[in-house]
C-alpha cells in the first residue's frame, strides 16, 4: 500500500509544475466518467480475486491506455484546442480513475 501511495505521490510532485489544477479537474468535464471507470474496475478485479495493488495498477494502466487511445483517435485540436489543454485533461482524468482506485483500494 505504501508503495501505491509513494508512486502516485512521485506522480504528482513531478507534473505539479507543469498542469494547472483548475482546467485539470474544475473545469474537466469527463473526469466524472473516469472517476467511475476507475471504480468499477477495480472493484470488478478485486471482486474477481484481484490484489488490491494489482487492481489499482491494472486501473492505472486503462486509464493511460485510454488516453493514449483518445489522443490517436480523438481531433486533439478541436477539442481541447492544443496538445498541452490535451496533457492537462488527460493529467486530470488519469489522476481521477487513479484516486478513485486508491480510495477503494484503502476501505475495502
Amino acid at each position: 500500500m505504501k508503495k501505491i501511495l509513494f508512486i502516485l505521490l512521485i506522480i504528482i510532485n513531478i507534473s505539479s509544475a507543469q498542469i494547472d489544477f483548475k482546467k485539470a479537474f474544475l473545469q474537466n468535464s469527463g473526469i466524472g466518467f473516469h472517476v467511475l471507470g476507475g471504480e468499477v474496475i477495480t472493484l470488478g478485479l478485486y471482486k474477481c480475486g484481484v490484489s488490491k495493488t494489482n487492481s489499482f495498477l491494472i486501473t492505472i494502466g486503462f486509464a493511460v491506455l485510454w488516453e493514449v487511445f483518445e489522443y490517436y483517435n480523438d481531433p486533439i485540436k478541436k477539442i481541447y484546442g492544443s496538445k498541452k489543454r490535451f496533457y492537462t485533461d488527460a493529467f486530470g482524468d488519469i489522476a481521477g480513475a487513479g484516486v478513485a482506485s486508491i480510495t477503494l483500494v484503502v476501505f475495502l
